[in-house]
């Protein structure tokens, strides 16, 4: 531990903050600094990635980024530590870094949520992505009863249920 107070010191040319969450919180805001509108946006959505991490194509869906874009703040982010690899040759996926996902759930159950509206159509679009999949990979079929349950549920999180019309 004492390392990284010593570290901090050096490159900041500063005193560390007070407590451990304020050395994070300014390591972490450091790592963030001069980062792409691009970037920010696949940082937001990997909020909702899972421990299996996602791969490039769920990645895009979600973020709504486009190649080369997605790449460019995939190897921006890594550069950072912010992200870790993960899944297998076979199949890479990209999930955030452990102790971004500590931090950053730290923050969001303190009240500050990322930038709320950029990050409601990234919850938006997840759930689009999730109900398209399920829907094509027939996985809604094989849950019986309970797939159209799921589908109302996914799509009254999005706000609507095409029965019903638009929700809200």
């Amino acid at each position: 531990m004492f390392g990284h107070w010593v570290l901090f010191s050096s490159r900041s040319g500063r005193n560390p903050p007070a407590g451990l969450r304020g050395l994070f919180n300014e390591i972490y805001q450091s790592s963030l600094s001069s980062i792409t509108p691009q970037t920010e946006q696949l940082r937001q959505s990997m909020l909702l990635i899972g421990e299996e991490g996602a791969t490039t194509e769920q990645l895009e869906a979600i973020s709504r980024l486009r190649q080369p874009d997605l790449l460019d703040s995939l190897q921006l982010l890594g550069s950072r530590s912010l992200l870790e690899l993960r899944g297998t040759p076979a199949e890479v996926r990209y999930g955030i870094h452990r102790l971004t996902q500590s931090f950053l759930s730290a923050r969001m159950s303190e009240g500050l949520p990322p930038n709320r509206q950029k990050f409601g159509r990234a919850v938006n679009a997840n759930l689009r992505y999730w109900l398209g999949y399920l829907a094509k990979s027939g996985a809604m079929r094989s849950l019986g009863s309970d797939g159209g349950n799921l589908r109302r549920a996914i799509e009254f999180g999005l706000g609507y249920r095409p029965s019903l019309g638009k929700i809200g």
